[in-house]
């Protein structure tokens, strides 16, 4: 949970972790993983702000892949780690990046990942829950949303799109009641 201007927001990462069972994986390896998410992330919003990196060599191949990627496609980068807030289903998620995508003239929905393997279905949820965010927020993204899952040894990241889905933001709407309602006394 997060709090914004006196209320408390239910945070989409939080949400989709309570569909996920962390107890097999040790907890040093999932604070690892969590502290290079974090790093990869921060360090693509400093690039995008012009800022000095700052990145362990745990992260650096993972940005690596980011910027492979970015020299290969060149994308026009319009907002980076922006948090939005929803007050009606008292939801935040905070945005990875929006891209304009000049081919079909439209605003792209885009995550870094720097997981092992790709969460399709998670990762599903996710883009609905920040196109939802970002519509709510008079933002209107594609229907098309891409993922990165960044490389860890700096090569092309892999390139998971999904596309909206009525089926798939029921799910988010009964993710979201199911979070609450595990919350009340």
């Amino acid at each position: 949970m997060l709090e914004y201007n006196g209320k408390m927001y239910a945070r989409v990462s939080d949400i989709l972790s309570s569909t996920k069972d962390f107890t097999k994986i040790p907890p040093g390896v999932l604070e690892r993983k969590t502290r290079i998410g974090s790093e990869v992330h921060q360090a693509i919003a400093d690039d995008y702000a012009g800022r000095p990196l700052n990145l362990s060599p745990e992260a650096m191949g993972y940005f690596e892949s980011y910027r492979v990627w970015c020299r290969y496609f060149q994308p026009l980068i319009l907002q980076s780690e922006r948090r939005y807030y929803c007050d009606k289903l008292m939801i935040t998620g905070q945005i990875d990046a929006i891209i304009s995508d000049t081919r079909r003239g439209t605003l792209l929905l885009c995550d870094y990942k720097t997981s092992a393997r790709a969460d399709h279905d998670a990762w599903a949820l996710q883009a609905h829950f920040y196109a939802y965010l970002l519509s709510v927020n008079h933002y209107h993204v594609s229907d098309l949303f891409m993922f990165l899952k960044l490389d860890r040894d700096g090569h092309l990241p892999e390139i998971c799109q999904y596309v909206r889905d009525d089926s798939v933001w029921a799910q988010c709407e009964t993710l979201v009641d199911e979070f609450f309602s595990a919350k009340l006394p």
